[in-house]
């Protein structure tokens, strides 16, 4: 779950199991139990890599707890992996050093001609980790086409200062640039049409179209997923049919939310895929795929707490 991010109009129950509390509802401030709720992630590639990577005689580190020296077997050379007293990261000299959050994506703190971006420094498929990195010398702007450099998760795009690739295609590394929350976090500010969705700890922090799960709003290859407090349209890592075990948002197809599976009534161990409904329907629980199990359809929201727009979304659910 993101944690830098008021969950007051969160979901009325929990979305996604949280092994370590088995919470199965969300509490009175509207917050959900689930830890994983918040995080976007893009489909993996297998012909490319993520951009922590060794060259010559730089290496990419990471954040230990303390002064480590270790050996790099990957690239024959030694590397340190050195954080001081005080928190700071840093290398020997002819190293790079890459910490998790080397840069603030909301206070853009690189150096001239660099900006913070969202990559993902364990060469997963989800942003973790923030960067500098050189800004292109022809830059594309906000709404056009744009290429990453490695993978969709690098860092490493040619999107104008502010803006990230956003949306690629993994198999072309081409995308869309998208603009950059701006502002504070609790005061974040986006163009018109869109809203500042805050995702992955904190760490991606994008101006995203809203989108009504009930209807089809996005465009091919993408999902209208519930992201903090919001839905919005992401990247489709899946097409999870009714009932399919998912692990996130992204993994279920269009009008279905990845819901604890003691939530949802369905086989699955963890979590699967559930269908959202209509509470204005004339029978709303008509619409649920698994009556017979005791589902109804209820509401995503907590009463009083719903988004504009958003006051007749349900989903299919067992009562507690």
């Amino acid at each position: 779950m993101v944690s830098l991010v008021a969950a007051a109009c969160g979901p009325s129950l929990n979305v996604l199991g949280d092994p370590e509390s088995g919470a199965q509802s969300g509490g009175g401030d509207g917050s959900t139990g689930g830890a994983a709720t918040d995080s976007i992630s893009v489909p993996p590639n297998p012909s490319t890599t993520a951009a922590s990577t060794t060259t010559g005689d730089s290496a990419t580190f990471g954040d230990v707890d303390d002064t480590t020296v270790g050996d790099d077997s990957d690239s024959g050379d030694d590397t340190a992996f050195i954080v001081s007293a005080d928190g700071m990261c840093s290398a020997p000299p002819g190293y790079a050093a890459h910490c998790a959050f080397e840069c603030n994506v909301w206070e853009q703190d690189c150096p001239r001609g660099e900006k913070c971006v969202p990559w993902a420094n364990d060469g997963g498929g989800s942003w973790n980790a923030a960067r500098c990195t050189e800004v292109a010398s022809t830059p594309a702007a906000v709404g056009e086409p744009c290429v990453v450099e490695g993978s969709a998760v690098s860092g490493i795009d040619d999107c104008e200062f502010g803006a990230m690739c956003f949306y690629v295609d993994q198999e072309t590394e081409t995308g869309t640039c998208v603009s950059m929350c701006t502002g504070e976090v609790f005061d974040p500010v986006c163009p018109d049409g869109t809203g500042c969705s805050i995702s992955n700890e904190g760490v991606l922090i994008l101006c995203l179209p809203t989108c009504d799960p009930l209807g089809d709003p996005c465009p091919d290859a993408q999902v209208c997923a519930p992201v903090s407090e919001d839905f919005w349209c992401v990247p489709s890592i899946g097409e999870a049919s009714y009932g399919e075990a998912c692990d996130q948002f992204g993994e279920c197809a269009s009008g279905l939310a990845c819901l604890d599976a003691t939530v949802s009534g369905c086989a699955e161990p963890n979590s699967c895929c559930a269908a959202f409904c209509d509470l204005n329907a004339v029978d709303p629980d008509a619409a649920c795929p698994d009556v017979e199990l005791g589902q109804v359809c209820t509401p995503w929201f907590f009463e009083g707490k719903e988004p504009p727009g958003l006051d007749d979304l349900g989903v299919c659910a067992v009562p507690s």
